[in-house]
């Protein structure tokens, strides 16, 4: 009896390891994952300020709009800018490169926001 415990001695530290090391294994897809959605969150906030913004100019300056809502986004570098104005509405598209590992399943962020004027 004492024979077959002591062959069995070592084998729990073995498993136990091999959970570390799988555990740790995981830390950066969890942390790309995280980053990603991270990123998804500024591009929106970005997306809803900038329309917010050229909505605010619409009142004042139809013509100016897009250009004061590219002025809030053009301090981020590497990001593609699409505004459209129709009426009293302003439309914002921003799509950003996802650089982080998750570019394999999703090659870029993307966030749309609009916003206008309230008939009073």
């Amino acid at each position: 009896m004492n024979s077959d415990s002591s062959n069995e001695s070592g084998q729990v530290t073995l498993l136990v390891l091999a959970f570390i090391i799988g555990t740790l294994s995981l830390l950066p897809v969890i942390g790309s994952v995280a980053w990603s959605l991270i990123e998804q969150q500024r591009l929106n906030n970005l997306a809803d300020s900038a329309a917010l913004s050229g909505a605010m100019e619409l009142e004042f300056n139809t013509q100016g709009a897009c250009s004061h809502a590219e002025s809030l986004v053009s301090q981020n570098k590497d990001m593609y800018f699409q505004c459209d104005v129709s009426g009293d509405e302003i439309r914002i598209q921003l799509r950003l490169a996802n650089n982080g590992m998750m570019r394999l399943i999703r090659s870029e962020l993307t966030a749309e926001s609009k916003a206008g004027l309230v008939a009073q």
